[in-house]
Order: structure tokens, then sequence, then C-alpha cells
């Protein structure tokens, strides 16, 4: 029976507080009560409501009209309660006291709406930014992991996927229950990363939740809401940080359509269950909010953190994932329609078409360059998808006034275009090279303009990096990781179009004499790229990348004739 009453709402927000000395806070009418004092008083205070309701419960089982007062004043107890998370000086006492096996006992109450609130005050009991500003009050966060908040979390989670099954009426309620249950897991793998989960698949904890989340976004009754939303960002921030988990994530599997139960032939690997997540928007194309482009983003990022994995990029060309990217990064025509007289909605929708084509764009790109990463099958699959067209027409497009995203996305096809030069061979190999030698050897003189662009911005990159840290200061130490990866990104695309060059001419002596031409043109000297070669070989660590390498040297040497 719910807890509520007339006149009462359980999402009542605590009552005013005034600070105390030592960090605290105090009710009004307390604030001559010191923080361990006002800890002590809280828990006090709710442990006393539990006893009563707990008793009222015995005396009365089949009578639940004779304990609902009871737990109305328990969950009144619960808003008092909230205010424990404005006193992050003061958690050592909370867990002197044992907050933690209190709120435990709590997770698995009869009444879910008794759940609900305490799984809000977990919420902010483990919020972040109260470790950024008391970096102690961790110490509550760990007690909580060690009584085992995580497992219990994922228990009401079922819980609230049970009930939904049979009252759908409640089910606002119990969204807004399930995503506090999920920022509880996001916010222990903040501040906790390393006790939160166990970076193993065979770990029970790491397996149910991660079970919980594929079986969510998997649900296909909708194609998006703010449970799958919040389940795809955890999902992401978990296996990019857990990398073990991530490389097993092609041993994982879950029914196909989201279902606790199911025949084996039903089961897909989780690599394919991220693929079935995108295959949606083969069609829909048309409006979609911010939120679900977030969501969007969090699945492609997903797709990457397992492409790191050889085993992850066999599932993904196992699952046809190279053709549904390909499929996805070619926008799709928008539909004619006669006017509605609605301006503004029509306006409205067009610029969300024109956002969900761009993440699909962006998104895709990013996922070939991963796939395609070492990976020779993945490679002779998008040639045999007719992936070169659509490659080429990525390399050729310039966007404007999006610095940033025409950046990004270059890169992503650059990406793309050196790893075809490296795996493929014989005819698969001509079939791209020629591309660069049609239509007056356009695509020969864009590799020469995005070398040049690229050059320009690394050493733009270079100059902005030393005179920051000439000049040392907060704000240059808050942007230091940023810029240096931007750095990076940078280096990595100007050396693999180095690579590109020298490939292209290797094979073709009529594309090596227009590129070294151009080169010419814009005083590069063929030096250049040869010591960048030379660089390479000397770094090289694995065997086969260095004979690739070396063998690259010497036929561009004597292209170049030296």
């Amino acid at each position: 029976m719910s807890a509520k009453r007339k006149g009462h709402d359980l999402d009542m927000p605590p009552p005013t507080r005034a600070r105390v000395e030592g960090g605290g806070v105090a009710a009004e009418g307390e604030a001559g009560l010191e923080g361990p004092m006002m800890v002590k008083k809280l828990l006090a205070g709710l442990k006393h409501k539990i006893t009563v309701n707990i008793e009222k419960r015995d005396l009365h089982a089949d009578e639940a009209l004779r304990f609902v007062d009871s737990e109305v004043d328990l969950d009144e107890e619960l808003q008092e309660f909230r205010v424990l998370a404005t006193m992050p000086g003061d958690f050592d006492t909370a867990v002197r006291l044992g907050t933690s096996a209190t709120l435990m006992q709590l997770l698995i109450h009869d009444n879910l709406d008794i759940v609900g609130s305490v799984v809000k005050v977990l919420q902010e009991l483990t919020d972040p930014a109260l470790v950024e500003e008391e970096p102690d009050c961790i110490v509550l966060a760990r007690d909580l992991v060690k009584q085992g908040v995580i497992p219990n979390i994922l228990r009401v989670l079922q819980r609230l996927e049970d009930t939904a099954a049979i009252s759908p009426d409640d089910s606002d309620d119990q969204e807004d229950s399930g995503l506090a249950c999920l920022g509880i897991i996001e916010n222990l793998i903040d501040v906790l990363p390393e006790e939160a989960f166990a970076d193993d698949l065979h770990d029970a904890t790491t397996r149910t939740a991660v079970a919980y989340i594929f079986r969510t976004l998997l649900n296909q009754k909708q194609r998006y809401n703010a449970m799958k939303g919040y389940c795809a960002e955890i999902v992401s921030t978990i296996l990019q940080q857990y990398s073990k988990v991530a490389a097993g994530m092609t041993l994982f599997k879950v029914d196909r359509e989201g279902l606790l139960k199911g025949d084996a032939s039903d089961l897909v690997d989780g690599v394919r269950a991220l693929v079935q997540c995108l295959a949606v928007y083969r069609k829909a194309r048309e409006e979609c909010t911010d939120d679900e482009i977030e969501y969007i983003e969090n699945i492609f990022d997903c797709l990457c953190a397992c492409l790191m994995h050889p085993a992850g990029q066999k599932a993904f060309d196992a699952a046809h994932g190279i053709a549904l990217l390909l499929m996805l990064a070619v926008p799709k025509k928008k539909k004619k329609k006669q006017q509605s007289g609605n301006d503004k909605a029509a306006d409205k929708a067009e610029l969300q078409r024109k956002q969900l084509q761009r993440t699909l764009k962006h998104g895709c790109l990013k996922t070939l360059s991963h796939a395609l990463q070492h990976n020779p099958l993945s490679c002779f699959t998008l040639l045999e998808n007719d992936g070169l067209g659509v490659l080429c027409g990525y390399l050729m497009m310039t966007i404007k006034k999006k610095q940033g995203e025409q950046t990004s996305l270059e890169g992503y096809a650059v990406s793309v275009l050196h790893e075809l030069l490296r795996y493929l061979d014989g005819n698969n190999l001509g079939r791209v090279v020629v591309k660069f030698s049609e239509l007056d050897y356009q695509k020969s003189d864009r590799i020469v303009e995005l070398l040049m662009g690229h050059r320009a911005r690394l050493r733009k990159l270079e100059a902005e990096a030393a005179k920051r840290r000439a000049t040392w200061n907060d704000a240059y130490q808050l942007t230091e990781q940023e810029e240096q990866q931007e750095k990076l990104a940078a280096e990595v695309t100007v050396t693999q179009l180095y690579t590109i060059i020298a490939r292209l001419c290797a094979y073709s002596k009529r594309v090596h004499d227009h590129i070294l031409a151009q080169l010419r043109l814009q005083k590069i000297d063929p030096d250049e790229i040869l010591a960048a070669l030379e660089e390479l070989v000397d770094e090289s660590d694995d065997d086969r990348t260095t004979s690739y390498l070396q063998n690259l040297l010497t036929q561009f040497k004597s292209r170049i004739g030296k």
C-alpha cells in the first residue's frame, strides 16, 4: 500500500535548514546543535520511526490501514534525514553511528514508496560534488559499498521492473525511483571506481548490473526513454572505465528483446545488442530530442570501447555492424510534406532532424575508425559494402563555421583511409588508390590540403601550449589535459597523412608525380615525410608493423630518388 495520505506528498522537499558551527546544519529551532550531535539526533529519529513501523506491521500484518500512518511518519523522517547531505564534514560520525546499515535495512522495505525515498537520500549522500567540497567525506560512500549498497540497489531496480509490469499506472513514480538508483551507481563509479565494481564480468555484482542495463536498452516498447538514456550513459562509463568488462562483451549474453527469459537462440552478445540499439535509426531520422541525441552518442561510445579489443571487432563484423554504420552515415533524404501552417514547429523539427544527422554522421565515422583499427577483415567488409564512396564523400566534405566538428570528422576519415591502405592489397588496394587519380586528381589534392591544414593546426597547438606553460596559472592547469588530448589527436592525424601519401606514391607513379608537384607548390619537403616514416619505424614494437613501415620507407625513398 502507498505510504501517501491526504495532505502529504512523499516528494516534498526537505525542511529549510540553517548552518551551524562545525560545517553542519540544523532544522529551524535547532540551530544550537553542533554537527555530530545533529547527526546523532537525525539517526536516532530515523531508527525510532523504523522500530515503530516494524512493530505496527507485525501487529497488524493483514490490516494495512492500521500501519499506514507509521509508514507516512517514516517517510517524513526520511525527508528530514536528507539534511545529512548538507553536512559532509560529519560523514565520519554518520559512519561510526551505523548510518549505512540503517539505510540498507530500509532498501528491502515492503513499501516501494519508502524504498524510493531511501534511494533519493542515498543519491544525495553519494553526490561527487560533496567529495570535491570535503574529500574526507568519501568515508560514507566507501562504507555504503562495503555494506553492499550496489547489490541492494540492483535488487531495487529488479523490484521496480517487476512492479511496472504488474502496475503500469505507477510507472512515473517507478521511473523516478529507477533514475535515482542509477544515479547512485553513477555516483559510486565516479568517486570509488576501483571499489564500486570489479573489472570482471564473472563478478556477480558487475554481471548483474550490466545485465540489467542491457535489458533496459533492448526493451522495444519505446525507442527512447529516460531510463534508456541513463543506462546508456552508465554503461558507456563502465565500458570505458573497466577494460576487461569491455573485452568480455562478446561473452556476455542477453535476450534480444530485453526479456528476462528466452531460448538460447534469442540470446545475443553485448556487441550485437549495441548494434541492435542503433539499428532502429535506419528509419527513424526525423524528430529527436537533445536527451535522445546524448543517448545515441553514448551507444556509439560503448561500441568504440568494445572495438578496442579484437574479439569486439570480430563480433561487430559478425553483427553486420560495418554495413549498418555505412547506412546510417549517409544522410537520409527528407520527405516532402505539405505546409502545415505552423512554421515554428516545422523549423524545430528540421533543426532536430539536422542534429540527428550530424550525430549519426560523427558517431558512424568515429566507430568505423575503431572498427578498422588493425583489422583486415573489416577493411575488406567496408570495401565490399560500397563504403569507399561514403568515405570519399566525407574526405571531400567541408563544414562551414563548424571548426571542431570539421576537424574531428576529417580525423576519423583519415584514420579509416589509413587502415584501408595499410591492410588491403592487390586489386582491393588498387580500387582505393585509383580514386586518387580520378577527376583530375581531386582527392590527391584534398589529401595535400588536409596535410597542410592539420600540420598548421598542430604547430599552432604546440605554440599555444608553450606560451601557456611560460605563464602558468590555475586556469591553464584545468585545461592542460584537454589540450594534450587535442594535440595528440592532431599528431596522429598528421602522421597518418604522411603514411597515406607515402603509400599512394609507392603504389602509383601517376599519383606520386601529382602529389609531389602539389607538395612542392606548398613548400613541403618530401624529406619531412621520410623523417616521419623513419621515426615510426624506430618507435614500432610490432614485427609486422615494423616490416610494413620499412618496406614503405624503402619504396618511398625509391620514388623520390633517395
